[in-house]
């Protein structure tokens, strides 16, 4: 069993069995044993996983038995990252040692964090780059245009002092 923790601090367990999985396959049309018969159907199974949201929701809600909304609620960037990949690892698990996927699967999930990881070090190390190279002077400066709170700028000196006409 693979856990994972919401934004709210709850502690979400994972467990596929048989009964998950005929669950799985009757109201989302996901069969894991398909999957590990065909690698077409795997494939599709883990893009669907790690490219659609709400895909990665609707599996997530019916292996834990939960609604969707609720773990709409619940949930945050991180932890719809982590969910995601607790359930990898938990349909990994799912497989027997012996099954010839699982080894795989277990290759491909450390291949693609490798890969994860460092296209977040280039994103992490361009954006630096960008606000590094910012010129907050000029930023800032262009910015503080004096304004009297309704957005317009307040009366200059010399019209403050002319005198209006009264009728």
């Amino acid at each position: 069993m693979h856990r994972y923790t919401d934004k709210d601090g709850k502690e979400h367990v994972l467990n596929l069995n048989l009964g998950t999985r005929r669950r799985l396959k009757e109201l989302l049309n996901v069969d894991l044993l398909a999957a590990a018969a065909d690698p077409k159907v795997l494939d599709a199974m883990l893009t669907a996983l790690a490219t659609d949201q709400d895909h990665l929701l609707a599996v997530l809600s019916v292996v834990e038995c939960i609604r969707v909304e609720e773990l709409e609620e619940a949930f945050d960037g991180t932890t719809l990252d982590n969910a995601g990949t607790a359930l990898v690892e938990e349909i990994i698990e799912f497989f027997p040692e012996s099954s010839p996927v699982r080894r795989p699967l277990l290759d491909l999930m450390q291949k693609a964090q490798a890969y994860r990881d460092r296209a977040v070090k280039t994103i992490r190390e361009g954006m630096l780059q960008q606000v590094s190279s910012l010129d907050l002077d000029t930023v800032f400066s262009s910015s503080e245009t004096s304004t009297n709170g309704s957005g317009e700028s307040p009366p200059s000196a010399d019209s403050a002092m002319q005198p209006t006409a009264m009728i």
